[in-house]
């Protein structure tokens, strides 16, 4: 019998609760589980300035359109999302406050999280977090902010599309 050990996304959900002014999350995907989502939603709600960036040049279509049925959620709760636009993204970075950053091979999606034999070193150093804080900041001059008018502009077909896309995004 195989156990499954959730690490890596408690070591996310703590950082998202911890933080005290910011975490900005650089990943290619984004298929959270719930209690990943509620942490994004929970500590942007207390006043922490949560951004995650995406890419915006999918290599892969169906996690792609499964990340849109989650951003309703995250914009309601003051979450900011990006995609990157200059190419695809590849960078799994997590920057919180000016103390620590988590840089690894994990996506944010259920997946890379919970099946996947994953690592992510964090490293505890003001020098690499404000680096790594400065080169977030530098890529979202290269982002598409996602707003409430761009999901009210989405058709019915593409929010079903998305909708459908995350239900099945975990089995694919």
């Amino acid at each position: 019998v195989q156990t499954t050990f959730k690490t890596i996304r408690d070591v996310f959900i703590t950082s998202l609760l911890t933080a005290r002014e910011r975490i900005w999350i650089q990943s290619p995907y984004f298929v959270p589980d719930e209690p990943l989502i509620t942490a994004m939603c929970t500590a942007a709600s207390s006043g922490v300035d949560v951004r995650f960036m995406m890419t915006g040049v999918p290599d892969k279509k169906i996690p792609f359109y499964a990340a849109h049925a989650y951003y309703p959620a995250l914009l309601r709760a003051g979450v900011k999302v990006y995609q990157y636009k200059a190419g695809f993204l590849h960078a799994k970075t997590v920057t919180v406050d000016h103390q620590f950053s988590i840089i690894g091979t994990c996506n944010w999606d259920i997946r890379s999280i919970i099946l996947h034999d994953e690592v992510v070193a964090i490293f505890y150093d003001r020098k690499v977090a404000t680096d790594y804080a400065d080169q977030y900041a530098r890529d979202i001059d290269d982002c598409a902010l996602i707003t409430w008018d761009d999901l009210v502009g989405l058709s019915r077909r593409q929010r079903f599309r998305n909708s459908v896309y995350r239900l099945f995004s975990r089995l694919l």
